[in-house]
């Protein structure tokens, strides 16, 4: 269930990082950003990729370890990665430290 919700929500911000218009689908910058912050953590080998049939997104499959991996904040890692929504969200819509009660949880 958990790799289906990330999936889910990752569709949703590659929806809005291509609603925003920012060029085409080939160099939106938002989407290759959020691209580049999933790749440097190493999901799918550091090959994640989106495809699309035409002008439609093909679903995106995940599996845990990869779900788990997209959503984890960054002071979850050992080496220093950006949050995944840095340079495509605004920092308004994410908070910058996961609350307290998360963080001894994922500990």
């Amino acid at each position: 269930m958990f790799a289906r919700i990330t999936e889910h929500l990752l569709t949703l911000r590659i929806m809005s990082c291509l609603d925003e218009g920012k060029g085409s689908r080939e160099n939106n910058s938002a989407l290759i950003i959020l691209l580049s912050n999933v790749n440097v953590r190493g999901v799918r080998g550091g090959n994640f990729q989106v495809k699309f049939d035409g002008p439609k997104l093909e679903p995106i499959t995940l599996n845990v370890t990869h779900a788990e991996t997209i959503s984890a904040p960054p002071e979850s890692f050992k080496s220093t990665f950006p949050h995944i929504l840095d340079g495509v969200a605004s920092k308004s819509l994410f908070p910058q430290k996961s609350p307290s009660a998360l963080q001894m949880a994922l500990d």
